[in-house]
């Protein structure tokens, strides 16, 4: 799940990077929390997730 994550992450990247007001928001089934990535977030979730995946 987390490496879908992970993939999920790189994805969006873009979208963040170039919108004043995106919001994703990640469901992770091994711990139901909503994860809100931001432009202001989105390097320390990318490092959360790569250190998890081993990517």
């Amino acid at each position: 799940m987390l490496k879908k994550n992970a993939i999920k992450i790189k994805l969006y990247r873009y979208a963040i990077l170039h919108s004043k007001n995106c919001i994703v928001t990640i469901k992770n089934k091994s711990k139901p929390e909503e994860i809100k990535i931001t432009r202001g977030n989105i390097a320390l979730i990318e490092k959360k997730y790569r250190s998890c995946c081993g990517n």
